[in-house]
């Protein structure tokens, strides 16, 4: 859809900043049963994807994190294009979960 909207108003992927946050692991430490060691997870099969996507329509990346365990809150302010992520430890995540 968004390459819908790229091509209707004429102009091209590199005209945009592109910056790509997730991939992350939200379950680490839990392998599902019957999965192969050398299967790749969830996470890099996301991380995969998003470059290869980027590459094929040609955007550049101008900021990016991918990757690591637990989730991340992105603030991102649509006037001026600034995202800012937090990423809380680990323990907060688990000990949350624990308390719902």
């Amino acid at each position: 859809m968004f390459m819908h909207e790229i091509r209707a108003v004429k102009t091209h992927p590199a005209e945009y900043q592109l910056k790509l946050f997730g991939a992350g692991n939200m379950f680490p430490g839990v392998r599902n049963k019957g999965t192969r060691k050398r299967e790749r997870s969830v996470p890099d099969k996301n991380r995969a994807i998003a470059y290869s996507l980027v590459e094929k329509h040609g955007f550049k990346i101008d900021a990016e994190d991918l990757g690591g365990d637990g989730h991340r809150q992105v603030l991102f302010d649509i006037w001026s294009g600034y995202a800012w992520v937090r990423k809380p430890p680990l323990s907060d995540t688990l000990s949350q979960e624990n308390r719902t």
